[in-house]
């Protein structure tokens, strides 16, 4: 079982990559980052793109995916079963662990432009719902 556990995780770092590649990079997306990130002085500017993606994909993504596989796992008798019910019930844990809390905080604590964190409220939570249903299917 610790298997399909490791593997739904490597899977769902990977689901949670590409889909938050193609939300954040696509055109409407970028026009979007591109101004509003020129207004603020809260948006990082990374010069090196390469140490960028590698360091969110491996401290951004792989490891809470392998957290949040091994939680499923844990938690997973619970649920009423069923991928569907089972990974939309485990996505809104997610959402209210990571992205919530994290949305919330920005908001009250930084400067970080209105815009930009709607744009990350929404793809994370698309994404939240993404990893919980890819766990779910594996696990």
């Amino acid at each position: 079982m610790v298997t399909r556990v490791i593997l739904a995780a490597i899977i769902a770092s990977i689901v949670w990559f590409v889909l938050g590649g193609i939300l954040y990079m696509n055109t409407y997306s970028k026009k979007i980052f591109n101004k509003e990130s020129k207004k603020s002085k809260a948006v990082s500017k990374w010069k090196n793109m390469r140490q960028f993606y590698a360091e969110m994909y491996f401290l951004g993504m792989l490891i809470p995916s392998i957290i949040f596989a091994f939680v499923y796992y844990m938690v997973y008798p619970s649920f009423p079963g069923g991928i569907m019910v089972n990974g939309f019930l485990f996505g809104l844990i997610l959402m209210g662990i990571k992205i919530i809390p994290r949305f919330a905080d920005m908001k009250l604590m930084t400067t970080y432009p209105k815009k930009l964190l709607t744009m990350d409220f929404i793809v994370g939570s698309i994404n939240c719902f993404a990893v919980a249903f890819t766990i779910a299917s594996i696990v």
